[in-house]
């Protein structure tokens, strides 16, 4: 069932089946404020699989699937560039006891 026309949705994109060599079958977006979307795999959704650990902006329909999960059927997307410069190296900030 289709709850929203249109929707853009910015996360990124994590394993959440995988086949028996360990590659993923079906993802779902993360979003920064804790929202997950299930990614239906059909249309641009079946090239997420590939994309996991990247962040994306993805442009798609919103439906309802089953346990009241949302469902992403994806339109496009693309990949968000992270700028290397605005990036920190978290490890080497760290103090030497932890």
């Amino acid at each position: 069932m289709k709850l929203d026309r249109g929707v853009t949705v910015r996360g990124l994109i994590v394993p959440t089946e995988w086949d028996r060599h360990g590659s993923a079958l079906r993802v779902s977006v993360f979003t920064f404020d804790d929202d997950e979307y299930e990614v239906a795999p059909q249309g641009a959704g079946r090239l997420l699989p590939g994309r996991a650990g990247e962040e994306v902006v993805v442009h798609g329909h919103l439906e309802s699937g089953s346990r009241g999960r949302k469902v992403l059927n994806v339109m496009s997307f693309s990949v968000v560039d992270v700028d290397p410069a605005e990036t920190q190296d978290l490890e080497g900030n760290l103090p030497p006891w932890a």
